[in-house]
């Protein structure tokens, strides 16, 4: 892995620079239980090029290496660190790390992070806002006192409608945590034309408390917003421009997190339960188990006099039909249908379904329409083996 740095530091004819960064290197290696040769040392470090800085006094050069490091350094963070901090002493005076490996894939991980969460909570929001608004679905914002950036030419709806965007898209965490804040009214005429409005000076009042949301529920999700962003803002600050966070954000990121993701699932998982308690029918996926068994039933041919049922099949399954000739045999085949229908349609999270279903209880509550001629189709079969099971008893008597 290759790092690159710049230096500033004082040349000295009798210390080679290069000598004085090698040698400084093989400490920090060698700490950090790594051996080295004198002869890999030198490849280990490579001058770019100097420039000498101009002016009076004690002269100064601007030196640019690289450090070559073997993906199989133990260790590699620390050792790199600690050779930087090494380097901030006589000859050198300053020290800028710029190429790294290590935090090229820091920020990776952090940005594909950071994209799962901020698509989960920019698809919150829109659920809130599109809830709380009825028209000009690309002016959400237009009550709020954070606008979409840049603010002096924010975006244009067909544009959003064009990539399936709003405005939403076009702001910061920062911008995030300070949502569901209307803009104060700080000019007289404003105000004026707000009481002209609404008529009385409680009702005046009113309105300059109110909020863009007034769902009790989700503007106090908005409201917790406000403690988990910001650090969150910090951490896409450094992936955006590729900085290297401190350990002290990296803490806190980590720990906030979760947690806003937490917030997150549970708005989610909240509006799903109060959706499915306020549905009076079953779910999508319950209807559609309901209509395969029933669409099976509705194609079966009855043959009476045979006492069977056949099931014609789809030519892409390669099998003429299915023959049943009995009611456990049909309970069981309705069943595979009702099961492979229902995991069909049937919703997941991480990979595991969130219902199971009931074919038995689907399968029975079809045939119930069927009773009478399922009986009848198959009688004769009861009646054989009822007389099979008092043949069998007869024959066991001593």
């Amino acid at each position: 892995m290759t790092f690159e740095f710049i230096i500033i530091h004082q040349p000295r004819g009798n210390e080679p620079i290069l000598g004085v960064l090698r040698e400084r290197l093989r400490e920090a290696l060698e700490a950090n239980l790594n051996d080295v040769e004198e002869y890999a040392l030198a490849g280990m470090v490579q001058a770019a090029f100097e420039r000498t800085r101009p002016g009076g006094g004690e002269p100064r050069a601007l030196l640019a290496f690289n450090v070559e490091l073997p993906d199989e350094t133990s260790s590699m963070r620390t050792v790199v660190d600690e050779f930087a901090d090494s380097l901030l002493a006589s000859p050198v005076e300053h020290v800028v790390k710029f190429e790294d490996p290590l935090l090229h894939k820091e920020l990776a991980a952090r940005s594909e992070e950071l994209f799962i969460l901020e698509l989960k909570l920019r698809r919150v929001l829109s659920i809130i806002y599109l809830h709380a608004y009825e028209t000009e679905l690309y002016n959400l914002l237009r009550e709020e006192k954070m606008k979409p950036q840049p603010e002096n030419n924010p975006p244009d709806p067909s544009d959003m409608a064009a990539v399936r965007e709003n405005e939403f898209f076009h702001l910061t965490f920062k911008q995030y945590g300070a949502l569901n804040q209307r803009p104060e009214i700080h000019k007289a005429p404003e105000l004026k034309e707000l009481m002209r409005q609404v008529g009385t000076y409680e009702a005046l009042c009113a309105e300059l408390d109110r909020k863009p949301v007034l769902h009790g529920d989700d503007a106090g999700f908005l409201a917790g917003l406000h403690d988990l962003t910001p650090v969150i803002e910090a951490m896409r600050n450094c992936v955006a421009h590729f900085r290297r966070p401190n350990q002290r954000l990296t803490d806190r990121y980590l720990n906030d997190l979760p947690l806003l993701h937490e917030a997150l699932d549970l708005f989610l998982e909240r509006n799903r339960r109060d959706w499915e308690d306020s549905l009076c029918t079953e779910s999508c996926w319950d209807t559609e188990t309901r209509l395969a068994v029933e669409a099976a039933m509705e194609s079966a041919e009855w043959d009476e006099e045979s006492g069977v049922l056949a099931f014609q099949h789809p030519e892409e399954m390669r099998k003429d039909e299915t023959v049943i000739t009995s009611r456990e045999e049909l309970v069981s085949y309705l069943e595979t249908i009702a099961a492979e229908t229902f995991y069909g349609h049937c919703p997941k999270d991480s990979g595991e379904y969130l219902y199971e279903c009931d074919e038995n209880g689907v399968v029975e509550g079809v045939l119930t329409e069927y009773e009478d001629r399922l009986e009848e189709l198959f009688s004769d079969d009861e009646d054989g083996e009822d007389n099979e099971e008092e043949e069998e008893s007869e024959a066991n008597k001593p």
